[in-house]
């Protein structure tokens, strides 16, 4: 009995496939019909219509790729901006308080050291060996009652991930001019790429200095030697 009804029931599914086939061909010979007694001028219309559609999808999509390229573009644009350059990272991380100095000009340092012997200390922020010996000199120096004068190269010399440039060439000339007898003769020259850079300067001649980092011990051998007195 139920290989009966199964056997009725495929039977009723292959008929309705059957007629739903001859509907469909009935649908497309109808369509054929219909496109057969259209004029010429009406088939070329009806081809128009087609393709104006076909060309506003087209251009629909073109222009949602146009807008989704320019929303990543300018969400790249934002994080680059957001996040800071390195040059900025460094100067965060390596920041040192500057407060205690006396900043001064490179066309000052003349007149300043024929009253007194003056210690120029030469930095940038960003610059980690500064960072650590800034306090150490300022504690040193204060031993021996001189203030220290500061100039920032970052302002004589724009540093950049790019490369490095002269900003203020007319400092930069007068600074890397600074001369002295013997060892001091080209000290400010040969070195002036290097912070920190201290420069002990007297009556406008280079008298002492070091090249990057000392200890308190050895900040207070180059002052002796320079003729400071506590």
């Amino acid at each position: 009995m139920a290989k009966k009804i199964k056997k009725e029931v495929e039977e009723e599914l292959l008929d309705e496939e059957e007629l739903d086939e001859d509907e469909k061909e009935d649908e497309i010979e109808e369509e054929e019909n219909d496109y057969e007694d259209l004029s010429l001028e009406d088939r070329i219309i009806n081809i128009e219509k087609k393709s104006n559609i076909t060309l506003f999808i087209s251009l629909i999509t073109c222009l949602l790729c146009v807008i989704l390229l320019f929303g990543m573009f300018n969400g790249s644009n934002n994080e680059e901006q957001a996040e800071p350059s390195n040059n900025e990272a460094q100067e965060s991380n390596y920041s040192y308080d500057t407060s205690a100095m006396k900043e001064i000009a490179v066309s000052d340092i003349k007149s300043e050291s024929k009253k007194e012997t003056i210690v120029i200390v030469v930095g940038r922020q960003g610059c980690s060996a500064c960072a650590a010996y800034m306090p150490i000199l300022t504690s040193v120096a204060a031993e021996y009652n001189t203030t220290i004068r500061y100039i920032d190269i970052a302002k004589i010399v724009k540093f950049t991930d790019t490369g490095n440039y002269v900003d203020d060439k007319e400092s930069f000339d007068a600074l890397t001019a600074l001369t002295g007898s013997g060892e001091w003769k080209t000290f400010v020259s040969d070195y002036i790429q290097y912070t920190p850079l201290t420069i002990i300067v007297k009556n406008n001649k280079v008298v002492g200095g070091v090249s990057g980092a000392l200890e308190a011990d050895g900040i207070r051998t180059m002052f002796d030697a320079a003729g400071l007195k506590k």
